[in-house]
């Protein structure tokens, strides 16, 4: 049975304004030693350790080239590999909270820019040009509102043909910093509603949807 947790979460919002905390990395715990490990590790160990995790990461990340923009980059678990790609120039790696980014600029990835920008107001300079905007696990934790305001900010900054990468959960995955859940067709109506066409998508995983395409001009 689908949990009622993401309609609550919603509603509850849109009824009170008020909206949960979605700092996972306060109080973290373990589960950052996790992050840190499916960061750090090499990519064989890493595969054979989360399977699942490996066959997601992989597909989003086979995906940019160009100068790529990471929202939610977290403390880089992403980042690092994207960065190590010969079809990647740059990396900019925004996250909204400064302890993940703080961890993840004191790594001085190559090609990587790290800062702390909140989806909701995110600031880009005015050279910033993008060939591949990712965002993967990251829509899960986003209100309607938010999400709106982040891709308003993006969209000035798109270079010809760029491209998007998403990924999150298949339905409700049980997670205290979740805000929405999407099924398979949800998902995809969704990208096709505010990104654009796919072209691409893989649900490898098991546990999430990636799926990849290009911007659509905007009507």
């Amino acid at each position: 049975m689908q949990s009622l947790k993401p309609f609550y979460l919603y509603w509850h919002w849109r009824f009170t304004g008020r909206r949960i905390s979605r700092d996972q990395w306060a109080g973290a715990g373990s589960s950052l030693e996790i992050y840190r490990g499916q960061r750090d590790l090499p990519w064989p160990e890493v595969e054979a350790r989360w399977a699942a995790y490996a066959a997601r990461a992989a597909a989003a990340i086979a995906q940019t080239s160009g100068r790529v923009l990471e929202v939610g980059c977290g403390i880089g678990n992403l980042t690092a590999r994207i960065a190590a790609r010969p079809q990647v120039s740059s990396v900019i790696a925004v996250d909204g909270f400064s302890a993940a980014i703080d961890e993840l600029a004191a790594l001085q990835l190559p090609k990587v820019e790290a800062r702390v920008s909140s989806a909701d107001s995110l600031r880009l300079q005015p050279a910033d040009q993008f060939d591949t905007v990712v965002l993967c696990e990251f829509l899960e934790h986003l209100y309607v509102d938010e999400e709106a305001s982040l891709l308003a900010a993006i969209r000035p900054h798109l270079a010809p043909g760029a491209r998007w990468v998403v990924s999150v959960p298949i339905g409700w995955l049980e997670d205290p910093h979740h805000v929405r859940a999407f099924s398979i067709p949800r998902f995809h109506r969704h990208l096709r509603r505010h990104f654009g066409p796919l072209e691409g998508h893989s649900e490898a995983s098991g546990y999430a949807q990636v799926a990849w395409g290009a911007f659509s001009p905007l009507s």
